[in-house]
């Protein structure tokens, strides 16, 4: 197979789930080809070395079965192909000798095939950002999305957006949103299965911040099928955290997102249209007793989520600079998750 003929089987939505390598040297192969023959009466094939006739008169009857005169060029031709298909398909190829005896290649050929196949939520990322507010989920949430494209789904925004747009589910969960009370876990759980499973999430893959936030909710999510493959704790202080809340601040007018001390909002004099009074202030929700109220209540349930997830659990000290956190989490995203080890 060419790199041409993979790609027209991509294109056509054709996915092998493995593809089986038989490795051998170059004289091996050889070997194998100029020893092929076959009986020119019956058809029967034979090989010289492997598979000799038993029979004095068929062995006097055997012919060349293939003219081995041009095998260094086919093995030529397939070796500078299989470099492109080999990086096409590196997840999926299984290495095997072919050296070794057929019964021995036939039986770990089958042992292969014969594996349960992995879970379809493996092959693409789900990632889980647990921590305090303020410890910077949306920043690696947003890195993510730049550096590989995942969707980052952030509970709280999905939950407005629903409201704003007016849907039957919106609709639903405004009465709570109006009274600042916390939104049905069910509902949330509806609105989180209907954007996950959108065709961007499913392809790309995603990140969730902001839910869950007990271990009822980890309990739910895993039960309709969204269990998260990389569960990253972004590990901040509680006064660490408070710190960094308290210093944020928001242009109502624009929008634009300002941090006291990293990067403060800019200096009068400014243009006449944008000297508004008061305009830059605390966002919504973070006054200083609702930012103490927010940190304590993600405190009390703290624990148990890490419990819940066990194993899952990758923690990553937050308290760094952003790049510094960034390459922690980048690195547990592109390493083998470590095996669980189960009591016995």
């Amino acid at each position: 197979m060419t790199e041409e003929e993979g790609k027209a089987l991509q294109i056509f939505g054709i996915f092998p789930e493995k593809i089986i390598v038989l490795n051998a040297s170059d004289n091996v192969l050889r070997s194998r080809v100029s020893g092929k023959v076959i009986d020119r009466l019956t058809k029967e094939p034979y090989h010289k070395l492997y598979n000799p006739p038993s029979d004095p008169e068929v062995e006097s009857r055997l012919v060349p079965a293939d003219d081995a005169s041009d095998i260094d060029c086919r093995i030529a031709e397939f070796r500078h192909h299989f470099i492109a298909i080999g990086q096409m398909y590196t997840d999926i190829i299984v290495n095997l000798r072919g050296d070794q005896p057929l019964s021995d290649l036939y039986s770990q050929a089958i042992c292969h095939l014969s594996r349960p196949a992995r879970n379809p939520a493996m092959w693409t990322p789900r990632v889980l950002l647990l921590g305090f507010s303020g410890s910077g989920r949306k920043t690696v949430a947003d890195k993510l999305a730049e550096r590989y494209e995942l969707i980052p789904v952030h509970c709280g925004t999905l939950i407005r957006r629903e409201v704003i747009r007016e849907t039957k589910l919106g609709t639903a969960m405004k009465i709570y949103v109006d009274a600042h009370s916390s939104v049905p876990d069910e509902m949330v759980i509806k609105l989180l299965q209907a954007r996950l499973s959108e065709l961007d999430c499913t392809l790309k893959g995603w990140v969730l911040f902001g839910f869950p936030r007990t271990r009822l909710q980890a309990q739910m999510l895993d039960e309709v099928d969204l269990a998260p493959n990389r569960v990253l704790l972004l590990n901040i202080g509680h006064n660490d955290a408070a710190a960094r809340l308290n210093v944020r601040r928001v242009d109502v007018v624009t929008g634009a997102r300002y941090d006291l001390c990293l990067a403060p909002p800019p200096e009068p004099p400014v243009p006449m249209l944008e000297r508004v009074a008061g305009r830059v202030g605390r966002p919504p929700g973070m006054a200083e007793c609702e930012v103490s109220l927010k940190l304590t209540r993600h405190a009390a349930h703290r624990d148990e989520l890490v419990e819940y997830y066990g194993p899952r659990v990758l923690n990553v000290n937050a308290d760094r600079e952003k790049e510094t956190v960034f390459e922690q989490v980048e690195s547990f995203l592109v390493n083998k998750m470590p095996r669980p080890v189960h009591p016995k």
